[in-house]
């Protein structure tokens, strides 16, 4: 998870496989703002994220 949409941001945190979080804004483009359930924002690339559950 980064500051920021794109690798050029810093890492905030690392998420693993299967993590649950909640997007905060449009799902559509190739980053997307997140939410981890201890409340820690940042930015993940859609790539790695699915809406089916693990």
């Amino acid at each position: 998870m980064r500051a920021g949409a794109g690798t050029d941001n810093p890492v905030v945190a690392s998420l693993t496989g299967g993590s649950a979080v909640q997007a905060l804004g449009p799902t559509g483009g190739e980053w997307v703002q997140v939410q981890t359930a201890e409340g820690r924002r940042g930015f993940v690339s859609a790539q790695f994220l699915t809406s089916d559950a693990p």
